[in-house]
């Protein structure tokens, strides 16, 4: 599978699994749980989407050659929780600050960056919680350009959806906040990652909100997208059943009824 030989080029400099040989064992069984032992089509299809992304092949590499086994469709999570509570032998933030990642107030700059279109952090902003989010690859430092011409070693999210992971957990403590930004372009992602992760019925307030902006403003860009997302979910986890419940085939009988 093209995903796996990409994954296999991703081994150098990731030295936390002992070889290529248990590298490309980790690969093939990330993506035997992903495709082969999918919960059900809606949740497989997800997985081949996301093994479609470079940057999800990425991370999903990051993550597979530090010995960790991530969810196809939750890489970012995984990755932050691991900068949270950490791993064995590698503690996280909480072990080391004594409390919980302040992902709130962390999500709620990372909603004044977006406004501001500044993907960088400040010396002053958050200075002891950067290095957790920089070992799992959440962020990453790069060389920018400064004001004055010369380059600047400066800490960015890594990528975009990074960026909307940390909006979107703002907006789940806040709904004024989310309320505020739903004409804004910018925040299209976090919108769409409100779709997929949020609780069913928190998500559905927000697209009512998103279909009346659609409305009043003519942009149905992120409406429709958000809309199409959430329904697609919806019918997964109502195929799915309650937790516990045997999965259910396309006509909607139980299996052990048929």
């Amino acid at each position: 599978m093209a995903a796996a030989s990409y994954r296999a080029t991703r081994i150098a400099g990731l030295p936390r699994l002992p070889s290529v040989d248990a590298y490309a064992e980790a690969v093939s069984s990330f993506l035997h749980r992903a495709l082969d032992e999918a919960p059900s089509e809606a949740d497989r299809q997800a997985a081949e989407l996301v093994l479609s992304n470079p940057f999800d092949l990425t991370f999903a590499a990051d993550l597979l050659a530090q010995g960790f086994n991530p969810s196809a469709t939750s890489l970012i999570d995984e990755a932050f929780r691991l900068a949270d509570k950490g791993a064995a032998g590698e503690p996280g933030y909480r072990a080391v600050a004594g409390q919980p990642f302040p992902l709130t107030r962390f999500g709620t700059l990372a909603v004044a960056m977006r406004l501001e279109d500044r993907n960088w952090f400040k010396p002053d902003e958050f200075a002891p919680e950067l290095p957790y989010l920089l070992r799992r690859r959440l962020l990453v430092q790069r060389a920018l350009r400064g004001p004055s011409g010369a380059e600047e070693e400066r800490i960015q999210f890594r990528h975009d959806r990074v960026w909307d992971f940390f909006i979107a957990a703002a907006f789940l403590e806040d709904p004024d906040l989310w309320a505020e930004h739903l004409a804004d372009p910018r925040f299209r992602g976090a919108y769409l990652r409100i779709a997929e992760t949020w609780p069913p019925e928190a998500a559905a307030k927000v697209r009512n909100l998103l279909v009346v902006a659609a409305a009043e403003n003519g942009d149905h860009t992120t409406s429709d997208e958000f809309v199409r997302r959430l329904e697609a979910r919806r019918m997964s986890l109502e195929k799915a059943g309650p937790p516990g419940a045997e999965p259910r085939p396309e006509n909607g009988t139980p299996l052990a009824a048929q």
